[in-house]
């Protein structure tokens, strides 16, 4: 198994389940039902991911091109940028209740200056402050420093009596939450409520562009973070990290919980924390250890037994985290949006030498290649926003022989 296997529900799993949702709710699985779909359609995902690991259809992920990988990353944290923006957008309309302009006006604020002290400290190693070592940690903790900072001058509003900040809800007790006229769900979903075998070919039917999605983001997130440039060492994992992902998409619907893949852009950022430098930024070795890994999702879970730790978390801070990610994963290392701006940047003026990708190339067939991969980011966005939502990962497919 890799070192670096940071699984986690990701923004394009978040979109399946509403498209899956939809879907059971056209076959009449509605309230409490819907979990007996789900449950189905996560046991269909997870025998296809283990009859592909067992067969080792994972090697055809090397027909991918960086054009399809950029496609798919920049869709994703596409995502993350959107959903930071839009909860700032939800701000406005009191839909956490409330109708005073100062709340979501203090929460903007929160967001924007949070944001600038996050950018800078990331460009912390470009400063002629302070020795190596702190520029290096603030570097490393730009997004935790700047959500904590966040999180204290939320509280700046306890000294006035005209502002109310709205913080993350998270219940008292480890339960489920959906409930249906006072009714929770079970724990565990019962499979025997599919009712008919011909809902049964419908499930088995839905699960299949959710696994298609997976092997397609799974696969290409373990080619870019085993990547040459990522200095890692210790061999190269396809079929045994999709095979635990496998096992996740089976247990994990029968409990109500999302799916969990590999994540674009985490466990890239997540291995750049992991990287040593040396003063010029450049990575020198990357620190191979899954005890990391393990702390963390130790810590995660940990979490949840203190929901009070959760609770002083304010709105403002999630949109700024999801923005954050989203937008770090688009601004470094996608050439997609490196490309963008080249749009509007003389010729004579691009980015040239021996490692510069544009370097030769015809100004014209770089903005036709740029146009087309913005044009497959957009019907990626048309399909997720129409009702065959769940057919998105056929557009990444799509993609392969370009």
């Amino acid at each position: 198994m890799p070192t670096f296997l940071v699984l986690r529900p990701t923004a394009g799993d978040a979109l399946l389940l509403l498209q899956i949702s939809q879907v059971a709710d056209d076959l009449g699985f509605k309230g409490l039902e819907f979990f007996t779909f789900y449950a189905w359609v996560g046991l269909f995902v997870g025998l296809y991911s283990w009859l592909t690991a067992l067969f080792e259809f994972s090697r055809y992920i090397k027909y991918t091109t960086r054009f399809s990988q950029e496609v798919l990353a920049s869709f994703i944290c596409s995502i993350y940028a959107v959903d930071g923006i839009q909860g700032i957008y939800r701000s406005f309309l009191f839909e956490n209740g409330g109708n005073k302009i100062g709340d979501p006006l203090f929460a903007l604020v929160l967001t924007i200056i949070c944001w600038e002290l996050a950018l800078a400290f990331n460009e912390g190693r470009r400063w002629p402050l302070f020795s190596f070592k702190i520029r290096e940690f603030l570097v490393e903790w730009a997004l935790v420093l700047a959500a904590f900072l966040c999180i204290g001058m939320s509280y700046l509003s306890m000294t006035s009596d005209q502002l109310t900040v709205h913080r993350v809800d998270f219940p008292d007790k480890i339960e489920p939450t959906f409930d249906v006229d006072g009714v929770k769900r079970p724990w565990v979903a019962s499979l025997s409520g599919i009712g008919s075998f011909v809902n049964v070919i419908y499930a088995a039917i839905t699960a299949f562009p959710v696994f298609f999605y997976f092997y397609i983001a799974q696969n290409v997130t373990a080619v870019m973070f085993q990547a040459p440039e990522m200095k890692l060492k210790k061999g190269n994992y396809y079929n045994s990290t999709f095979a635990v992902m496998g096992s996740t998409a089976l247990a994990f619907p029968f409990f109500g919980l999302p799916f969990c893949i590999s994540v674009l852009p985490h466990l890239i950022q997540f291995i750049r924390a992991m990287s040593s430098y040396d003063r010029n930024g450049e990575v020198i070795g990357v620190i191979e250890t899954r005890v990391c890994g393990l702390i963390t999702f130790v810590c995660i879970g940990a979490i949840a037994f203190i929901p009070s730790i959760i609770r002083v978390i304010p709105n403002a801070a999630v949109n700024f985290i999801l923005m954050f990610i989203g937008f770090a994963g688009l601004l470094y290392g996608n050439q997609v949006v490196e490309r963008m701006f080249l749009f509007v940047t003389a010729s004579d003026e691009w980015p040239r030498g021996p490692e510069t990708p544009y370097t030769g190339v015809d100004p014209k067939r770089l903005y036709l290649f740029t146009c087309i991969q913005l044009f497959f980011v957009g019907v990626c966005w048309g399909l997720n926003l129409s009702p065959a939502g769940v057919a998105f990962p056929l557009v990444i497919f799509f993609c392969y022989p370009v």
